[in-house]
């Protein structure tokens, strides 16, 4: 805990963005090309909401982390790229912290980094095997080998 705690500090999150960390590999994939776009963070979207259903059916129903919170987080590092560190530093802890769950839930986090890179190809038409961009592949596997770990 002790640990979470200095990592939320750092970067300046309040405690309830603890629950929120498990979106970090999909924003740092938003961001792999250097730019976010609407469908990738639609697709960001629809997974908090996912999550935060998740959260709250865990709690017996009660509300863990409001909509409200959710989306200045998102907000927070879709508005303005955060550093590459941060983001991969964020991105690792929430990996570590994914291991513990299950498989589903490693699969859905998976999926949905994967649908954030195919959303938006750099160019049309894309010659074979470059739909997504080789810093996307890269973050890709990855995020993959950690939760496969």
């Amino acid at each position: 805990m002790h640990e979470l705690s200095d990592l939320l500090s750092r970067y300046d999150l309040e405690p309830e963005h603890a629950y929120l960390l498990e979106l970090m590999p999909l924003i740092e994939m938003v961001w792999a090309d250097g730019k976010n776009q609407e469908a990738e963070i639609a697709i960001l979207q629809r997974f908090a909401v996912k999550h935060l259903a998740n959260l709250s059916s865990m709690a017996a129903g009660e509300e863990v982390v409001s909509t409200e919170v959710a989306n200045d987080f998102i907000e927070r590092f879709i508005k303005h790229r955060p550093p590459a560190g941060m983001l991969k530093e964020l991105r690792q802890f929430a990996l570590e912290r994914l291991k513990g769950k299950s498989h589903n839930e490693r699969l859905d986090v998976m999926e949905a980094c994967l649908d954030i890179a195919a959303a938006c190809a750099p160019e049309y038409p894309y010659a074979f095997g470059e739909r997504i961009i080789r810093e996307e592949k890269k973050l890709l596997r990855e995020i993959m080998d950690a939760l496969m770990r």
